[in-house]
C-alpha cells in the first residue's frame, strides 16, 4: 500500500500532543500477491504478515494504532512513554524484517510468492486520541512526523528500513546507518535527511581510556574487593545510582584495571526486553561464547556445545538443553523432547543449579567477575537466577557486580537486600552520588 492508503486525515476532536517515534511497515506488492493468489487466500496470508509485524511491535513495548490491511502504523511513546522509544522503534522495524523473511521462505516454497516489507520510522511530535474500534482500542495520530514515516517507508528499499533525522541521531550508536541523503518526500517543503538500517551494533563498554574524577574512594572499595578476588575470595558488590551518574563506567575502570589477572563477562538488561525470561544472562553467555546478536544460529549452537564440553565434561550432554535454552536457541528435537519431559518448576530448577555449577567451575579455574548491568530492567526470573547465584562467592573465586538504580521499587533492590542478609561478610555497596563542583569542572 503507498502512503496515501493510510488514514492520517481522521478528525480528532480531543488529543494529546506527545513526542513519539512511528513505524509505518507495508508489505510490498500487494496488489501482484493478490492477483497471483486470489482475494480469499491473499487476505488470510495479509493477515497472518500483519500479525506477524504486530507481534514484533509489542515485543518492543509499541502500539498498533492502525491496521491497513496488507501492513500497519505503529506508535512508540503513546500511550506509554520509555527513555528509549526510538531506539525501541527501529529495533522493532529490524525484527519485523527477519520474522518475515523466515515466514516469506515458508511462503515460497508453498506459492512460489514473494514477501518482502518496507519500514520507516520517524520521531517527533504528534496529536494522539484513543478511539474503540471493533472493540478494540486504537489510538490516531496526527502530525508530520506520522507523514514523514509514510513517506521513509517508500524509500526504505524490499527488506529495509529506513529512519528519519532524528531518529538517526537518538539510534546511532545502536545501529549501522547507511546516508541516503537529502530526499525530496512528498508533501514536505524541504528535503529530509534520510539514513538506511544496514545493522545491529553490539554493546559498547564505557571507555576506560579517559580518566576517572571523583571516585577515588569507590575504587579503593573496589580495588579491595578485586584483591580479594585475585587471592581466592568471592565478593558480592553491588553498584547502585541514578542515570547516566557512572556506575558503567566504574565497572569498566576496574574491568580495565583486573583484566590481566581476573575474566570478566558481563551481561545487560534492556528495557524492551522485560518480557523475556533470563535475557541478561542469554547476554552474558553470548559474551562467554564470543557471539553478537547477528552471529547465524548454527555457530552458536556449534561454540555452546564446544565449550560446555570444556567445562561439564562427561555432563555436557545434560546440561546442553537447559544453557542453549538460556542462549535462546531453537532446540534440537532430542534436546527439547528432554525439557518436555518436567515440569516447569523442575526446569527452572535445574536450570538454577546448573548455572550455579557452571560459574563454581569457572572461577576454580581463573578468578572470574560476572558483570550484570542495568539490573533495575531485569525479569523476575533473571532475578531469581542470581539471588540463589549469591552463595557461589562461598565456594569459588567469583565476583557478582550488581549494577541497578535506586528506586526501590525495582526487583533489583532486593538483591541487595538479600546478599546484606546472607552473606554480611561478602557483601559490599557502594551508592554513587553526583561529583563534587572541582570534579565535575575536570570533566567537564
Amino acid at each position: 500500500m503507498t502512503a496515501e492508503g493510510y488514514n492520517f486525515g481522521m478528525a480528532v476532536t480531543t488529543g494529546e500532543r506527545r513526542i513519539v517515534s512511528v513505524l509505518v511497515a507495508d508489505l510490498a506488492n500487494s496488489t501482484g500477491i493478490a492477483e497471483q493468489l486470489g482475494a480469499e487466500r491473499a487476505k488470510f496470508l495479509f493477515d497472518e504478515v500483519t500479525r506477524l509485524m504486530s507481534d514484533q511491535i509489542e515485543r518492543f513495548g509499541g502500539t498498533v494504532a492502525q491496521l491497513t490491511g496488507d501492513g500497519l502504523l505503529a506508535l512508540f511513546g503513546a500511550p506509554v512513554a520509555h527513555e528509549d522509544d526510538s531506539e525501541r522503534a527501529v529495533r522493532a522495524g529490524v525484527a519485523i524484517q527477519r520474522a518475515l523473511a523466515d515466514y516469506a521462505r515458508e511462503v515460497e516454497a508453498a506459492y512460489g510468492v514473494s514477501l518482502t516489507a518496507r519500514v520507516g520510522v520517524n520521531t517527533g511530535p504528534v496529536v494522539v486520541s484513543d478511539e474503540d474500534q471493533d472493540g478494540d482500542l486504537r489510538y490516531n495520530a496526527l502530525g508530520d512526523a506520522v507523514n514523514v514515516a509514510a513517506r521513509l517507508q517508500t524509500v526504505a528499499g524490499e527488506g529495509g528500513v529506513a529512519v528519519g533525522p532524528t531518529t538517526a541521531r537518538q539510534v546511532e550508536t545502536c545501529f549501522d546507518l547507511e546516508p541516503l541523503g537529502e530526499l525530496e518526500l512528498k508533501g514536505k517543503a524541504a528535503p529530509v535527511t534520510t539514513f538506511r538500517v544496514t545493522g545491529v551494533r553490539e554493546e559498547e563498554p564505557a571507555d576506560p581510556t579517559l580518566p576517572l574524577v571523583g571516585r577515588d574512594f569507590e575504587l579503593t572499595v573496589l580495588e579491595r574487593a578485586m584483591d580479594g578476588l585475585v587471592d581466592g575470595r568471592g565478593v558480592i558488590v553491588s553498584v547502585i545510582g541514578e542515570p547516566g551518574i557512572g556506575k558503567s563506567r566504574l565497572a569498566a575502570e576496574v574491568r580495565s584495571r583486573y583484566r590481566d589477572r581476573v575474566r570478566f563477562i558481563e551481561g545487560r538488561a534492556v528495557s524492551y526486553a522485560q518480557s523475556f525470561p533470563y535475557w541478561p544472562i542469554r547476554d552474558l553467555l553470548r559474551e562467554w561464547l564470543g557471539v553478537g546478536a547477528a552471529t547465524p544460529e548454527a555457530r552458536v549452537r556449534l561454540e555452546l556445545k564446544a565449550q560446555l564440553t570444556e567445562v561439564f565434561r562427561e555432563e555436557t550432554d545434560e546440561a546442553y538443553p537447559f544453557f542453549a535454552n538460556l542462549v535462546g536457541l531453537t532446540l534440537e528435537p532430542d534436546a527439547a523432547e528432554r525439557l518436555r519431559e518436567i515440569n516447569r518448576e523442575a526446569v527452572q530448577r535445574r536450570t538454577f543449579e546448573l548455572f550455579f555449577e557452571f560459574v563454581c567451575r569457572l572461577g576454580q579455574r581463573q578468578p572470574l567477575c560476572l558483570i550484570l548491568e542495568d539490573l533495575h530492567w531485569a525479569d523476575e526470573s533473571t532475578l531469581e537466577l542470581i539471588e540463589e547465584l549469591l552463595g557461589v562467592t562461598e565456594e569459588s573465586a567469583v565476583a557478582l557486580f550488581l549494577l541497578y538504580r535506586t528506586e526501590r521499587e525495582h526487583g533489583s533492590w532486593r538483591l541487595g537486600e538479600r546478599a546484606r542478609a546472607r552473606y554480611p561478610h561478602r557483601y559490599r555497596e557502594i551508592e554513587l552520588r553526583p561529583l563534587p563542583a572541582d570534579a565535575s569542572r575536570t570533566v567537564a
